[in-house]
């Protein structure tokens, strides 16, 4: 889920919780409203769990994540299964999408909607963030054994674009 918000406030000093805000362009997020991705990491060829192709499963994470009015959750998750999206309304009339993606090693999901994005990406996208702010990341400590091995690279120099 993503907030609306500016990852990036004016007048507040940089903090390593900020390397875990703001968002790669490719997913096409909004300010004005909360983002919802519904989906799958995948190592090898981009798909979907078939229980993310069932409206039961989307309409509990609706419900979960409370973007959905209660009258509208099963017509709303309908839509996303088949439609790969759908927009809502939250209490207050905050803008809400959700959106099913796949995060995959290859190959790219073939339904209307759906965002697929390469893991190689990811892994760039993830490296670029942490190179721009190597002065934040460098006290930090992170629990995350992924994030961690991907700070340790960037404190070691391994992160370097090619030449």
């Amino acid at each position: 889920m993503r907030f609306p918000h500016s990852p990036r406030q004016p007048g507040r000093e940089a903090a390593p919780v900020d390397l875990l805000l703001g968002t790669d362009p490719r997913l096409e997020t909004f300010e004005t409203g909360v983002d919802v991705l519904v989906g799958e990491v995948k190592e090898g060829r981009a798909r979907l769990n078939p229980a993310l192709t069932r409206s039961q499963t989307v309409a509990f994470g609706l419900r979960r994540v409370g973007c959905c009015p209660e009258p509208e959750v099963e017509h709303t998750a309908r839509r996303v299964v088949d439609e790969g999206s759908a927009w809502m309304q939250m209490p207050g009339g905050v803008p809400c999408r959700a959106r099913l993606v796949a995060f995959a090693g290859y190959g790219m999901v073939d339904e209307p909607g759906m965002v697929t994005g390469p893991l190689a990406h990811c892994v760039e996208f993830i490296t670029q963030r942490l190179r721009e702010a190597r002065e934040v990341a460098a006290g930090a400590r992170f629990k995350d054994p992924v994030l961690g091995l991907f700070v340790l690279r960037a404190k070691l120099g391994q992160d370097r674009e090619p030449t």
